[in-house]
């Protein structure tokens, strides 16, 4: 879990109370399996960008700005 307070996620859905986010936070499986697998990609992509050679890691940071 990310570990968030329930009333920052309800500030940043717009939420004012907890039963309209439950209401309204339903998350298909397939949904979470697609999320869980960008952040898997993106971990992935990171360990392997702090293991390349620095010329790469610079190519990486200019090409991004």
């Amino acid at each position: 879990m990310a570990q968030v307070a329930d009333l920052v996620t309800r500030s940043i859905s717009g939420h004012a109370t907890r039963e309209m986010q439950e209401h309204c936070s339903t998350v298909e499986g397939e949904e979470q399996r697609g999320a869980l697998a960008r952040v898997v990609s993106l971990a992935r992509f990171r360990q392997a960008l702090d293991s390349a050679p620095k010329g790469v890691k610079e190519g990486v940071k200019s090409r991004s700005e």
